[in-house]
């Protein structure tokens, strides 16, 4: 049997799953097939009204290390990317060093 990592929102769905939501799955397709040694062939992002099944295909692995670079980068230097809106960052740790706010 397959296992099949699921991401819950608690939200309505948009038209299609958020690129942040689709990473957050990534990840646990990632851990499943590292904790249980069996491959993964999809996950889904589940939200309130509607599901979403995502591939775990080489590309998605390919984007999710990635991330996972950009995010180990941001804390090695301090500075994370500026958040896509003001409100984010008020509560970021990056905030004192973001060379975009300084």
């Amino acid at each position: 049997t397959d296992l099949v990592p699921i991401e819950i929102k608690s939200e309505s769905s948009p038209q299609q799953p958020r690129e942040g939501h689709i990473l957050q799955l990534a990840a646990y397709c990632l851990l499943t097939e590292a904790t249980y040694h069996q491959t993964v062939p999809y996950g889904i992002v589940q939200y309130s009204n509607q599901a979403f099944k995502i591939i775990w295909d080489k590309e998605l692995q390919i984007k999710l290390i990635n991330q996972l670079a950009r995010m180990q980068n941001a804390l090695t230097t301090q500075c994370g990317a500026p958040a896509d809106t003001p409100i984010k960052c008020q509560s970021c740790p990056h905030l004192p060093y973001c060379p975009a706010y300084d």
